[in-house]
């Protein structure tokens, strides 16, 4: 069974770090879009009124992760159900929460109190994986900065975090290793749900672990992490909320989320 928990602790520094940028996917048309899937006028990924509609169509048909493939890890909320462990039942809190939602009825609303704080939901296994691909739906309530789950890497010396940020309406993938940040910008952000999606393929030393993110079905890194780690003793998948002290926090939801792994 996996073992699910809500996580709360401080987060890594984010200044004096490099950010460098990087192109979408060749098969891509302008500005990152897919050819024949342009955006809405306002740069959103899906019409709110189609999202609706789509919305009302799920609860009709059954749960949302009912009607997908089988996954090692799939949960929508509408069961109205996180399971967490009693000791994490703290101050910045995740909470099952029908104002926004990607499937009808319920999301994931995760937000903090405090800059600095953060509140988010992680698998974890214990030595390596040799894939670990994550997706979620996520809408961004607010003009501030969060980092938004991805993965996160723990070797026998040093740590990675490959995460989803979003600040002030821009989405962005950031790999956080050795204390250096290489952020690679997504696609348009306009308010509404995104769909985010990472495939790790993991590799030890000498070689270079790579990495698939797309945003909203769209490519936009597809390469090697900057640095390459050691052995593996823990990967994690998180979904949530990793704030730093940049300004305000922000209030996400989190819908659909689907896990797989492989040993």
């Amino acid at each position: 069974m996996p073992r699910w928990s809500i996580a709360f602790a401080g987060c890594l520094a984010a200044c004096g770090l490099s950010v460098t940028g990087s192109a979408p996917d060749a098969d891509a048309g302008p500005d990152g879009v897919e050819a024949g899937s342009p955006p809405t006028a306002d740069g959103s990924a899906e019409d709110p009124e189609a999202a609706k509609a789509d919305a009302d169509a799920d609860a009709d048909a059954g749960t949302w992760c009912a009607r997908q493939p089988p996954h090692e890890i799939c949960v929508d909320f509408d069961d109205g159900q996180i399971v967490l462990a009693a000791s994490n039942a703290v101050a910045s809190p995740s909470a099952i929460d029908d104002t926004e939602s990607r499937s009808a009825p319920s999301s994931l609303r995760s937000e903090a109190t405090t800059i600095g704080a953060n509140a988010y939901v992680y698998q974890s296994w214990g030595g390596s994986r040799s894939v670990v691909e994550l997706a979620f739906d996520v809408f961004v309530d607010g003009a501030g900065y969060a980092q938004i789950g991805g993965v996160e890497l723990f070797p026998t010396t040093g740590y990675a975090q490959l995460l989803f940020e979003y600040d002030a309406g821009a989405l962005a993938f950031m790999e956080l290793a050795g204390g250096v940040k290489t952020a690679h910008a997504l696609g348009p952000t306009a308010l509404g749900w995104h769909r985010l999606e990472l495939r790790l393929e993991v590799a030890l030393t000498p070689a270079k672990s790579t990495v698939r993110v797309k945003q909203d079905g769209v490519v936009y890194f597809d390469d090697e992490l900057a640095q390459a780690h050691g052995t593996l003793t823990n990967v994690k998948a998180d979904f949530g909320v990793f704030y730093c002290g940049k300004i305000m926090p922000v209030r996400l939801f989190v819908d659909n989320v689907t896990i797989d792994s492989e040993p």
